[in-house]
């Protein structure tokens, strides 16, 4: 054990429950979603907000390598200990509190997004950044990335909703940036900084996020494209139109591919792997009324075949698509490595042909699918 004395020093201020160097222990934190592992000298399962400044103040008296965790669903290989010495694991510091006169959550770094969004909802709010992992990926690890998810076209990402930041620097100092008001009127903004950082900058522990008023109607649609030009091509279309969905979901062939041979029955039983685009509309009654005639009309134009949703029950169903199209992708190999790019809609075609031409020469499977128009 390369850090057995700072290890050693570490389970006696904090105790052999939190600060586990069993094997067991040791194996669980030594990889995230992408399966890619590292072994670790401990596994820090802290309880308490406190705990990590105690953690982050003997790693840099000693020089422990520490790697911050979650929920464990990155696939960067962002949550494994390259570097071995200490994983520090957060998913403990679960607590959510609601401000329902003032729109905010309170919100520890472990809390699951998933458990944020159904908080804010039993008072009435909303809370946007949607990641399809929300049911095991965590707050903390979501503002590391600055993760944006499905509803990132019409809402933005993660950044839109922190007003602020608590956490601890590297020396374990405490630290908070900005505090529970929404105007930003002065000074560095150093909690942007830290927002999408990938914890270089510090360890957040407790996020003040902002919330919106839940949006009264929703209505989902889904469809299929010849190919992935065809699809590309309806997008621009229908951003051009002026229509805003709230989400505007693309996955390819292989995408496709992949999440029908997880759930056994194809997409569309009349054009089995071919690219989709999932589409939601969300606003008032009359507002998704009458983008809903728009959508429909764009579909009968540009879809080979569509199936919009009659009830959230349905809606769910359609939504399994694009859930079960990530993890399903491991039936491809017994590792994945996500890349999220951004691009400007006119280069989305130029970059489907360059991908094609790359799985190619490579022979490498490169699955394709997400958001942000």
């Amino acid at each position: 054990m390369p850090y057995a004395k700072p290890t050693s020093l570490l389970q006696h201020r904090l105790g052999a429950r939190v600060v586990r160097t069993d094997e067991a222990s040791r194996f669980a934190g030594s990889f995230d979603g992408s399966k890619i592992a590292f072994d670790c000298d401990a596994v820090i399962r802290v309880r308490k907000d406190a705990d990590v400044g105690v953690v982050m103040d003997l790693a840099n008296e000693y020089c422990v390598p520490v790697t911050v965790r979650g929920g464990g669903t990155s696939l960067t290989g962002s949550a494994s200990p390259r570097f071995g010495g200490w994983v520090l694991d957060l998913s403990r510091l679960t607590k959510v509190r609601i401000e329902a006169e003032a729109g905010l959550a309170i919100v520890q770094a472990g809390a699951k997004v998933g458990d944020v969004q159904r908080a804010a909802a039993a008072a009435g709010w909303f809370y946007p950044p949607d990641p399809s992992s929300k049911e095991h990926s965590t707050i903390g690890g979501n503002i590391a990335c600055n993760a944006g998810g499905m509803h990132g076209g019409k809402y933005g990402v993660t950044r839109d909703y922190v007003l602020s930041l608590t956490g601890y620097l590297p020396t374990g100092e405490r630290v908070k940036w900005a505090g529970e008001f929404k105007k930003w009127s002065a000074g560095f903004n150093l909690r942007d900084l830290w927002i999408g950082s990938e914890g270089c900058l510090g360890i957040v522990t407790e996020a003040v996020l902002k919330l919106i008023p839940a949006p009264a109607e929703r209505w989902t649609l889904l469809a299929a494209f010849r190919d992935e030009a065809a699809a590309f091509a309806a997008a621009r279309a229908l951003i051009a139109s002026r229509l805003q969905p709230a989400i505007l979901e693309f996955l390819d062939r292989a995408s496709v591919g992949c999440a029908e041979q997880a759930s056994g029955k194809p997409v569309f039983a009349e054009a089995p792997k071919k690219p989709v685009l999932l589409l939601e509309l969300a606003g008032s009654s009359a507002e998704v009324t009458e983008q809903k005639k728009a959508v429909l009309a764009w579909a009968e134009e540009y879809a080979v075949v569509s199936r919009a949703a009659r009830s959230r029950e349905e809606a769910e169903e359609l939504w399994a698509v694009r859930r079960k199209c990530s993890p399903a992708m491991f039936a491809l190999g017994d590792s994945k490595l996500n890349e999220d790019i951004v691009l400007p809609l006119k280069s989305y075609a130029a970059f489907g042909e360059f991908l094609e031409k790359l799985k190619k020469r490579h022979r490498l499977a490169m699955p394709t699918f997400g958001t942000s128009w």
